[in-house]
């Protein structure tokens, strides 16, 4: 049986060409015309994340 990829993951993660991880920013979700112009602007920005080889190959196959 072949591994699949984690969909939910996957949707908040972006592999680039260097196999760098860049996460989105959290509670994006809805509910955000409140919120200060720069708390919004703040989540825009994307994060790299570094997660070890056993753990990206269990999450992220393709």
């Amino acid at each position: 049986m072949s591994t699949k990829t984690n969909k939910a993951i996957l949707s908040r993660v972006r592999v680039t060409k260097k196999r760098k991880l860049e996460v989105s920013g959290k509670g994006r979700g809805h509910f955000n015309a409140k919120q200060k112009q720069s708390k919004k602007l703040g989540q825009k920005r994307k994060r790299t994340m570094t997660l070890s080889a056993k753990v990206r190959q269990r999450y992220l196959v393709s």
